[in-house]
């Protein structure tokens, strides 16, 4: 199927480098796609994922958004010290928030804003949408953990706590943030059904944050066919095509 694919690139006065995306599609609903681990803006077409959402691209249904990471000089830094990682991954939020979501208002007049992560990718996701509900109304998280304390070797801040979802999500009591936490967004956790504990647990711990709070999410386990892209397309034919 015919699409647009256009390359972006652009100095960012928020974190200081140069930025890269891809975009997929002319119009729909935008989804803010993020890479796995370490991952770049090409992973989503180079593995499949883009492929995968051609009817709904070619269709005029949702338009993709390809970020790029910075996982290296946060979450998976070897020299830096972790509260500057942590200032790093704020940054990088602000330029999500700043310039990458501008452009996106800018060129796309659909309000109906999603993110969509596999492998940490799920954690971006996440966090993003949670901590952004007025600006994200659906949230696919793919196999990824929800706490990153172990990220940060014993720090305890104010920034760590604001980006750990399982935490200031528990913790969330204010009810007009919780009714627009309601009204607003939708969260999906999948996750594969034999995964690692950890994974698992720290899904069914969100799960049940957000079901104490009546959030509007689902927990979904799924077989794996033993190749984490090949789960990931499945699960974003599956969700995207859900809306």
């Amino acid at each position: 199927m015919d699409f647009e694919r256009r390359y972006v690139r652009f100095q960012s006065s928020i974190v200081g480098r140069c930025m890269e995306m891809l975009v997929f599609g002319e119009a729909g609903a935008p989804i803010l796609a993020f890479p796995p681990a370490r991952g770049r803006f090409f992973d989503w077409e180079d593995h499949g994922l883009i492929a995968a959402l051609a009817r709904q691209i070619a269709s005029g249904w949702n338009q993709i958004w390809c970020l790029d990471g910075m996982d290296e000089c946060s979450f998976f830094s070897a020299y830096l010290h972790p509260r500057d990682r942590l200032q790093n991954h704020q940054r990088w939020e602000e330029h999500l928030v700043q310039e990458v979501l501008a452009r996106v208002r800018q060129q796309n007049p659909d309000t109906y804003v999603m993110t969509a992560g596999c492998g940490f990718g799920a954690y971006h996701a996440a966090n993003f949408a949670m901590r952004h509900p007025g600006l994200i109304r659906r949230c696919i998280a793919m196999g990824g953990e929800l706490n990153i304390r172990n990220f940060f070797d014993g720090v305890d801040d104010a920034l760590l706590y604001f980006h750990n979802p399982e935490e200031y999500m528990a913790n969330m009591h204010d009810e007009m943030l919780l009714k627009l936490f309601r009204e607003k967004l939708d969260i999906v956790l999948a996750v594969p059904r034999n995964g690692p504990s950890e994974l698992l647990e720290s899904n069914r711990r969100m799960a049940a944050i957000l079901a104490g709070k009546r959030i509007p999410h689902s927990l979904d386990y799924w077989e794996s066919p033993g190749d984490d892209w090949a789960l990931w397309r499945a699960q974003l034919v599956t969700y995207v095509g859900r809306l």
